[in-house]
């Protein structure tokens, strides 16, 4: 009897460990589409407790709050994304193809105008600036690399549609994918982990989704400010790259201020650039 026991538990093990190695394969053979299905459960996480309420206070059913909720997320956001998306891709890329001149400039605005003795070699800012975004620049032009740009740019569109695809499926199916949830737990502590779980995921929902909003907070005020009230080339895409680290604390807003700063400094000097800081 003990052998058989052992035998059991050996061959038991064996099958964990066997079932570890094929969910790790598995995962390896789709790690391409993980982070579409990873991006959806995020955002039906953080979804959720705003389409209960709206569910609640409008007593409309289910779908019809989780639909309503989308429609006035995306809506917005398609509105600005047709009004800006061409000038956006426009101003990126001239920023990208200009980069050495803006450099150049900065290095003069930094060092003076040179020329420098750099260990022994003279050198100017335009020749740093193409030494150190020439290589980029040559590649960006290479038809090779545009059609990899032009695939991504595709991928990109067809994950964020799969993300929203999983997080409308996922928040349809919310209250059952709870249940199955909660089965898993032991019944004599699922009333406390559920009422701990219910204000965990109320709190951090909740953080998730001032995040959100800061960041479009953040890059509709710099874009406004650098565009009325300076008057910055490439203000679209500097407010973007403005908001975006301020999901970072701290270093966050450091960084998108240096980058901000250091184009104002380029383009119009120290008084530009410390009314932009």
């Amino acid at each position: 009897m003990a052998e058989k026991q052992t035998v059991l538990a050996v061959t038991g093990f064996r099958l964990w460990w066997l079932g570890v190695v094929a969910l790790a394969l598995f995962l390896y053979l789709v790690r391409s589409i993980i982070p579409p299905f990873l991006i959806g459960v995020a955002l039906a996480y953080v979804l959720e407790p705003v389409v209960s309420s709206v569910q609640q206070r409008w007593r409309i059913p289910h779908a019809a709050a989780v639909f309503l909720v989308y429609l006035i997320l995306l809506g917005p956001l398609i509105v600005v994304l047709i009004l800006l998306g061409p000038r956006f891709f426009d101003e990126t890329r001239q920023l990208i193809v200009r980069a050495p001149g803006i450099m150049a400039r900065l290095i003069e605005q930094a060092f003076g105008p040179g020329p420098y003795d750099l260990m022994g070699t003279t050198t100017y800012p335009r020749q740093i600036s193409d030494d150190l975004v020439g290589s980029a620049r040559q590649s960006l032009g290479s038809p090779s690399l545009a059609i990899h740009l032009a695939s991504m740019l595709v991928d990109f569109f067809l994950n964020v549609f799969l993300a929203l695809i999983v997080s409308i499926y996922l928040l349809l199916d919310s209250a059952r994918f709870i249940r199955l949830f909660y089965r898993v737990i032991p019944a004599g502590r699922r009333l406390e982990v559920q009422a701990v779980g219910e204000e965990i995921h109320r709190t951090l929902a909740r953080f998730l989704r001032g995040e959100m909003f800061l960041v479009g907070l953040v890059s509709a005020v710099s874009f406004l400010g650098l565009e009325l009230i300076f008057h910055l080339r490439y203000a679209l895409p500097l407010a973007v790259a403005t908001g975006l680290p301020e999901i970072v604390p701290i270093l966050g807003p450091i960084a998108a201020g240096t980058i901000a700063a250091a184009l104002a400094l380029s383009e119009g000097g120290p008084g530009l650039a410390l009314g932009v800081i």
